[in-house]
Formats: C-alpha cells, structure tokens, sequence
C-alpha cells in the first residue's frame, strides 16, 4: 500500500468520524431545544451513527497494521500520525455524546423469561421415574 493510499483512507475516514460527531452534537442540540431539555434520543440517530461506524471501521480495517509506521516519506509518516490523533480525538468525543445520549434513553423493560422446561414430576410419574434411575 502506498504512502498516498495509507493518508486517503485516514482522510475519508477522519471525515467519517467528523460525520459521527455531528451526528450527535445535532441530536445533543435538537434535546436542548426541547422544553425542560429532557427528551429521548429517537432510535434513527443510533441506526445512523452505527451506519457510519460500520463503513468507517471498514476503511480502517483495509490500512496496515501501523499506518503511519509503513509510510515512507517523513512527511506523510507526521501526516498519518496527525489523522491518527485526529480519528483518536473524534473517536472518544463521539463516545463520551454516545453515553449521554443512552443514558437518556428509556430503559427497555426485560422480558420475563418463558417457562421452556416442562413441569417436574410429581406422584407416581415421579415415584417410576426414581425407580427406573435406581435401576440405571
């Protein structure tokens, strides 16, 4: 992979990751606007932001293992190293928003377990049962 092909995937996906922060720096300002400035996160921003996580982290994935480590020329090796810190900053700022946002998130209520096992035996099913055990 070349010196150039190592800094286009680190620039589209530092702009990935500005599109993530945006993302929820809309929804963080579309909750302030509502009165009293408590209002739930509608699923859409999650679906959106996960959406661009995806194609962003796929990006990732494709570049070396030490990016900047593999470019050539000096120049590029402090560019790679500047996007880095640069997807390194944006990637924690679109963490810490994401935690607030779920934090207001209602809590789905946990569904009771269904009663898959059958009922234990009692009587004489029970009473044959122990039987045939004993005798195994």
């Amino acid at each position: 992979m070349t010196d150039e092909d190592i800094i286009a995937i680190l620039v589209k996906a530092r702009e990935r990751f500005r599109q993530l922060v945006r993302v929820y720096q809309r929804e963080r300002i579309s909750q302030a606007a509502v009165t009293g400035g408590v209002a739930f996160p509608h699923v859409s921003i999650f679906k959106e932001a996960e959406q661009i996580l995806t194609v962003a982290m796929t990006m990732l994935h494709t570049l070396p293992s030490k990016p900047s480590h593999s470019c050539v020329s000096p120049e590029n090796k402090a560019y790679a190293d500047q996007l880095l810190k640069e997807i390194g900053d944006l990637v924690q700022n679109a963490m810490l928003m994401d935690r607030e946002l779920r934090k207001t998130a209602p809590v789905p209520p946990i569904p009771e377990p269904a009663n898959t096992q059958a009922p234990l035996p009692s009587g004489t099913a029970r009473n044959r049962a122990l039987r045939h055990y004993a005798t195994v």
